[in-house]
């Protein structure tokens, strides 16, 4: 006898898997940007706990391919003769580019052929002492917080 799968007994059991997964950030596969690592470091790599060196590096093509794709044309970001004599000194990124270095993001349970509800990264609190500055290194952490399900749709 095949068990009958309805969308509210999926829906709990990813919630259910998800909760008891919530304490272990899952990283995806195929990361696009192991290029740009430090040298002798492939994705995955452990991002949970308390911070550490991170070993992805923000380089120029990084830099240039995340303002391209948010729209942001600032010279400081976009063009390395003019920030060489801008207040920094050098090429910048903006600081919410190091959302790419924590992608791919926890997601929840995984199920082979995925689930029939749409998941979403919702929150991010960031913390800079520093503007970020081409080819150097950082520490992070991620730590998921909760499940939220929100009505509607």
């Amino acid at each position: 006898m095949v068990k009958e799968e309805t969308f509210e007994s999926l829906v709990n059991e990813f919630r259910e898997l998800s909760t008891k997964d919530l304490e272990h950030e899952v990283l995806g596969e195929g990361y696009p940007l192991d290029m740009h690592l430090h040298p002798g470091t492939m994705q995955p790599f452990d991002a949970s706990g308390p911070p550490y060196q991170s070993p992805f590096v923000l380089t120029r093509p990084v830099i240039q391919a995340y303002v391209s794709s948010i729209g942001d044309d600032n010279p400081l970001y976009t063009d390395p003769e003019y920030a060489k004599n801008g207040p920094y000194g050098c090429l910048i990124a903006p600081g919410t580019a190091l959302i790419i270095a924590r992608n791919a993001m926890w997601h929840g349970a995984r199920r082979v052929g995925g689930w029939p509800i749409a998941n979403f990264h919702s929150g991010t609190a960031w913390e800079f002492f520093d503007v970020l500055r081409e080819g150097t290194g950082f520490q992070t952490s991620s730590v998921g917080k909760e499940i939220i399900e929100k009505p509607g749709a």
